[in-house]
């Protein structure tokens, strides 16, 4: 078995059809000032919204595990 701390790893950008499914898009959060990305946890097919504030990023929805059905 392998463990992966999600808060602890490395995200790039999620495959841009992730953006557009109904869980995801519904997740996305207000952009008030703030510049958001749809992020992959990498190496795995988990994704979260984070957002951008102050130069920093920070995931800003809850966690997804996005699956073929």
């Amino acid at each position: 078995m392998k463990v992966i701390n999600l808060m602890n790893s490395n995200s790039s950008p999620a495959p841009k059809e992730w953006n557009d499914l109904p869980e995801v898009k519904a997740q996305r959060p207000l952009s008030l000032g703030q510049e958001n990305s749809l992020q992959r946890v990498d190496g795995t097919n988990i994704c979260a919204w984070f957002s951008n504030q102050g130069g920093a990023w920070f995931p800003n929805s809850d966690f997804f595990l996005v699956k073929s059905r």
